[in-house]
């Protein structure tokens, strides 16, 4: 698994993005999972599974965390 550190323009640590398999999980900075990005049904979860956005938008679940 690849993790990649997310920043703000100030360089604050905003989250982490982990891609497994075919998954990209998203959590704030203090670990906890705000949602994840599907490629099977290229959609982006909250969460409890709820599908919120079409296509790859894990930057917004940082950016409304």
């Amino acid at each position: 698994s690849m993790r990649e550190l997310i920043k703000s323009a100030s360089g604050k640590t905003l989250g982490y993005r982990t891609t497994v398999g075919n998954r990209t999980m998203v959590q704030d900075s203090a670990g906890k999972t705000l949602g994840w990005h599907d490629d099977n049904v290229d959609k982006t979860l909250d969460k409890s599974g709820s599908a919120l956005y079409d296509g790859d938008q894990t930057s917004a679940l940082i950016a409304e965390s």
